[in-house]
């Protein structure tokens, strides 16, 4: 699983994830990226879950905005995202016995990021799947959206700047560290800044190093907090 963390405000958005994964087969610890830019549209797609989860939906996504009149953008691309999760968790999952493995944990979880043309400002919509639900949409409202949160580690960090960024995913591992450390979740801290015409990625390093006699590293609770 993963940290993904939006700062959202009507002229800029800043999208926080980690790099932590796990060989599914092996057990090993890997990088992974968990957002991508589509610079076409000027829209961020972040994903927790499965990586493959979250390549197959920017496929389909890729796929559907070039089919889109104009080659599309954040709103319609937000509007055909439920329909696409749905999609691409079906088909990770009749995918993975063809690599040793037997479905894909529920919580699948993407979010898209962009200017709205209709609300003439920054947007950012969450989508999570699960076997037993339909798609459930998030439209993520100022300051943005934090996951994971869980109300019983207290109040999040205030403010809506990278070092705020860094801060909060600080919190989040110190938090989840003792609540599950065989889960992955961890390595640095990626941080994109969006605006209407232009993105821009920073690495802000380690969010805890790894102990030396452990490859394992953070666990990560399943609560969500959209920031009030």
């Amino acid at each position: 699983m993963s940290m993904i963390n939006v700062f959202l405000s009507p002229s800029k958005a800043l999208i926080g994830v980690d790099t932590e994964g796990i060989n599914g087969l092996t057990g090993d610890f890997i990088r992974v990226g968990k957002m991508i830019y589509l610079p076409q549209v000027n829209i961020v797609l972040a994903g927790r879950g499965t990586a493959a989860f979250l390549l197959v939906l920017h496929t389909m996504l890729t796929d559907a905005l070039m089919r889109m009149h104009g080659g599309g953008d954040f709103d319609s691309a937000a509007a055909a995202m439920p329909e696409l999760v749905g999609a691409a968790y079906k088909a990770i999952n009749a995918a993975m016995p063809d690599v040793g493995l037997y479905g894909i944990p529920e919580g699948q979880q993407a979010v898209l990021i962009g200017w709205s043309a209709i609300q003439s400002r920054m947007q950012a919509c969450a989508y999570l799947q699960s076997p037993s639900a339909e798609v459930e949409v998030v439209n993520i409202e100022d300051p943005g959206y934090m996951m994971p949160w869980n109300a019983a580690w207290g109040e999040p960090p205030e403010g809506c700047s990278p070092a705020d960024m860094v801060e909060l995913a600080l919190c989040q591992v110190r938090n989840v560290k003792c609540e599950s450390p065989g889960t992955p979740m961890g390595g640095n801290l990626i941080i994109a800044e969006l605006s209407r015409s232009a993105m821009s990625v920073r690495d802000m390093g380690k969010l805890v190093p790894r102990a030396a006699d452990s490859r394992r590293v953070f666990g990560m609770g399943v609560a969500v907090r959209v920031r009030a």
